[in-house]
This record gives C-alpha cells, sequence and structure tokens, in this order.
C-alpha cells in the first residue's frame, strides 16, 4: 500500500494527500474480506477437485492391485503346472531310455545266440 501511494505521488501534480485518498479505499477492511474470501472460495473449489482426482485415482490404484495378485495367482498356478509336466517328461523320457536298453540288449542276445 505504502509502495502504491509512493508511486502515485511520484505523478505530476498529484499531492500526497490526493494520492493517499486514492489509494486507501483500495485496501478498506470490506475489499480485502471479499478478496480473501474470493480466494478462499476458489481454494476450497480446487481442494474439492483435487480431492475427487485422488480418490479416483487411489481406486484405480487398487483395482490395479487387485488385477497383479490375480495374474500373480495365475502364473504361480501355471508355474506349478509346467513343473508338474516337466517331471511327467522326465519320467517319460527315463522309462523311454530303459525300454530301449532293454530292446537292445534283447537284440544282442538273438544276435548272439543265433547259429
Amino acid at each position: 500500500m505504502f509502495r502504491r501511494v509512493t508511486d502515485t505521488k511520484n505523478k505530476p501534480d498529484i499531492t500526497l494527500e490526493t494520492a493517499i485518498k486514492g489509494i486507501i479505499p483500495m485496501y478498506t477492511k470490506d475489499s480485502i474480506t471479499l478478496g480473501v474470501t474470493e480466494i478462499s472460495t476458489e481454494n476450497e473449489h480446487y481442494k474439492d477437485v483435487t480431492n475427487e482426482k485422488l480418490d479416483m485415482l487411489m481406486q484405480a490404484i487398487a483395482k490395479q492391485q487387485e488385477l497383479i495378485i490375480e495374474q500373480n495367482k495365475k502364473i504361480d498356478s501355471l508355474q506349478q503346472q509346467l513343473n508338474e509336466h516337466r517331471l511327467d517328461v522326465k519320467d517319460r523320457d527315463i522309462k523311454l531310455l530303459e525300454h530301449v536298453k532293454n530292446i537292445r540288449k534283447r537284440e544282442r542276445r538273438k544276435c548272439c545266440s543265433l547259429p
């Protein structure tokens, strides 16, 4: 306020009294209160909007976390199935090799026992 009074007083043909009378009404209690009230109302609006957006984001994050948990359960289940399948294949391969060895032994015996 003092800066404005000083700036206004420094203009040509303006007295200190005229500058004060012109500037003081801008800083009366009513005008300041009105400005503060408007700012406060505007801040409340932005606060409400921000809170709504934060709530939406938190809900979206919660849904994503639920989906991630479900996906992890499915991945674990598939991993377990894959491990079981690997064991089955390994057992099958071992049995197949044993069978092939047995067949070779029989063939050798036949071969050797021929006259």
